[in-house]
């Protein structure tokens, strides 16, 4: 029986969400909905990606900060809507880019992928890092990594009952949306050749990937939730301060 591998998989996931992406948009028009609400979707949409990537990279990746139980929830239901994968499948990948930084044991490095085969999901799969234990803590990120792709389309089933047009273009154009952020950030904050070392994106860049471009200050300081390194914007640290973020720490931080 044939099989694809799980790097196939991805790529296919990748091809098929970003074909539907594309046709979505104009069908949304031609079905009756208006420029207001393609704006507005959209909006929702970017932030609950935003949100998304904080709570995957900047929480369960690197533990950073505590989020309120309102923000754990919040960051957990943008990662359903995103459609990107298992939380814990996207922790193990990280940890492995810090773990072995631009050598041929890193998921992602431009020094060994191009951006096309970046953009297709053609990863380096290794196992060059343990299982991440603190992890399995968390019961509710543990619920959402078993039953990803269940809840993935439940949602959608849920959201085109309500609305087929919607539902058509919000989870796979955040897919496409979003997926070109990771890959711009993964292919052009490290250099392809000679030295390698991590590098910090323009602003406008930045302020889109919800300071994701800031690729350098995060690897000189991983454990901190902001990646602004004290002189650049990043929304995402916002983000996280005002919405995200235990009362607690955020009095501390404060």
């Amino acid at each position: 029986m044939f099989k694809l591998s799980y790097t196939d998989t991805v790529t296919l996931k990748v091809l098929v969400f970003s074909a539907i992406a594309v046709f979505s948009i104009p069908y949304y028009f031609s079905a009756g909905g208006t420029l207001l609400g393609f704006i507005l979707i959209r909006v929702i949409g970017s932030l609950m990606g935003g949100i998304a990537h904080i709570g995957s990279h900047r929480w369960l990746c690197h533990n950073s900060f505590k989020p309120s139980i309102f923000g754990k929830y919040l960051m957990l239901t943008g990662m359903v809507m995103n459609g990107h994968g298992s939380p814990l499948q996207i922790v193990i990948a990280h940890r492995l880019h810090h773990a072995h930084t631009d050598t041929k044991n890193d998921p992602h490095s431009p020094m060994y992928h191009s951006w096309f085969s970046l953009w297709l999901g053609r990863y380096t799969i290794n196992s060059g890092i343990k299982i991440p234990k603190d992890f399995f803590k968390n019961k509710e990120a543990v619920f959402v990594s078993k039953h990803y792709w269940k809840l993935f389309y439940a949602f959608n089933i849920i959201l085109a009952l309500i609305d087929l047009k919607t539902a058509l273009f919000f989870s796979p154009v955040n897919f496409a949306y979003s997926w070109i952020i990771i890959t711009a950030v993964n292919y052009n904050t490290h250099k392809k050749n000679e030295v390698v070392e991590a590098r910090n994106l323009n602003s406008v860049f930045n302020f889109i990937s919800y300071g994701e471009g800031l690729h350098k200050n995060h690897h000189e300081d991983q454990t901190n939730y902001s990646f602004s390194g004290g002189t650049r914007f990043d929304l995402g640290a916002v983000i996280v301060e005002k919405l995200l973020m235990h009362n607690n720490q955020r009095t501390t931080a404060g």
